[in-house]
């Protein structure tokens, strides 16, 4: 038997050694050699210290490294950000619905009480034009003219009647879709939004509740209150007294149709609920963090 080292006989020598080498590559082989050699190998080289131990492994643990981050970048990050995308997309669809929804009606709403107040129906139209014929009788009547008038008054009446009846309709049609379109939208509010935005929406939709109801023929106490009502949720957080007039219905119009946007305003600002838009969102999408 040779040594493995010098290749020389190991009869007659010292007992033969067995001798451990690892390689870069992180092979092992073992060796028989003489006890000579052994010694001479011992007291040879660098001691391999835990340095060069991590010097050789290194490169497989970055390897392993770049593995695992690939991984969980292509598993993890790269979903949430498309899901991010997704959420954010669909958000900007939801307020864009509502911020349609809440300028259509609240504009819709405002021009009916307009209409129905300020006389610009045909009804409306046909009574001031039977109003105007009867008028035009001079003091002493024909009898030609006499019977004019009484066609003409009978025509005020039917006016009248008709502009009644066409009025009721449009301010309950009126009044019936601001109800459910405003009760629909304060739940979709309440549902996506967190903050003070849908008991905005809610006193706002009182308040043109309560215009809508002062253009009908409500008088008395009951409209006085109505309009301070009116007036102190445009003039808020200024005090309104109880003689301050009433202004023009139409600027009234105008002022309500303003004013929401401190509704819109919030709903394009705001975070929404059910939807992964911020940047906590994106952490905790890809951390696993609260």
């Amino acid at each position: 038997m040779n040594s493995d080292i010098s290749g020389e006989p190991l009869e007659g020598s010292d007992d033969p050694v067995s001798v451990v080498v690892e390689f870069d590559d992180g092979k092992k082989k073992q060796l028989t050699v003489k006890a000579a050699e052994a010694a001479q190998l011992a007291s040879a080289g660098q001691p391999a210290s835990n340095w060069y131990s991590w010097q050789r492994v290194r490169p497989k643990i970055r390897t392993l490294a770049v593995f695992l981050l690939g991984a969980w970048f292509a598993s993890i990050v790269i979903p949430a950000l498309v899901a991010q995308w997704a959420d954010r997309t669909k958000e900007l669809e939801l307020k864009k619905t509502l911020v349609t929804d809440i300028s259509d009606s609240a504009a819709e709403v405002t021009m009916a009480a307009i209409i129905i107040d300020g006389q610009s129906s045909p009804e409306d139209l046909a009574t001031r034009n039977a109003i105007a014929e009867l008028k035009a009788v001079g003091p002493s009547p024909t009898p030609a003219e006499k019977k004019a008038i009484t066609a003409a008054q009978a025509a005020v009446k039917k006016a009248k009647q008709a502009e009644r009846r066409a009025d009721q309709v449009a301010y309950n049609t009126a009044r019936n879709k601001w109800f459910r379109t405003s009760a629909s939208l304060k739940a979709q509010l309440d549902t996506y939004f967190t903050g003070t935005v849908a008991s905005d929406w809610a006193s706002y939709t009182r308040v043109v509740r309560d215009f809508l109801i002062l253009s009908t023929d409500v008088s008395g106490k009951e409209r006085r209150d109505l309009e301070l009502n009116v007036q102190a949720f445009l003039a808020r957080p200024d005090p309104v007294s109880a003689g301050t007039p009433f202004p023009d219905y139409e600027l009234i119009a105008d002022k309500l149709l303003d004013d929401r946007y401190l509704v819109l305003s919030q709903i394009l600002s705001g975070n929404t609920r059910g939807y992964n838009t911020g940047k906590q969102d994106l952490l905790q999408r890809i951390f696993f963090v609260d």
